[in-house]
């Protein structure tokens, strides 16, 4: 299983493949007590700063689409549905030019609180 997040992409800066997270017994990525994201060794993952990724840094999406928060709980639009966003041919889940989640219809998604 891999999991995407909104503002980190599937490469990193250099092109080498982004390092997947590890991953929970319900799919979701494991942290640390830190918040740090946790690898499939137990270790925290570190983005191309060097810095461990910390939870937080925005929401993500499996690739079937399902959006969580960065705690790991269901991301919910407006309307209290579960936000759902759109795949690409590649698998992976669709985002805008700023790196924004969007949906099916190519629209942003928007937490409860329609931002």
């Amino acid at each position: 299983k891999q999991w995407y997040q909104r503002r980190v992409a599937i490469t990193a800066g250099d092109g080498r493949p982004f390092p997947k997270a590890g991953l929970t017994p319900e799919g979701n990525p494991k942290f640390d007590k830190d918040g740090n994201v946790l690898g499939s060794d137990g270790k925290p993952l570190k983005g191309n700063d060097g810095k461990p990724l910390k939870a937080g840094s925005g929401p993500y999406a499996k690739p079937d689409g399902e959006v969580f928060n960065s705690d790991g709980s269901p991301s919910f639009n407006p309307n209290k549905e579960p936000n759902k966003a759109g795949v690409g041919e590649d698998g992976k889940p669709i985002t805008d030019a700023k790196g924004n989640l969007v949906g099916p219809d190519g629209k942003p998604l928007r937490g409860p609180d329609g931002k």
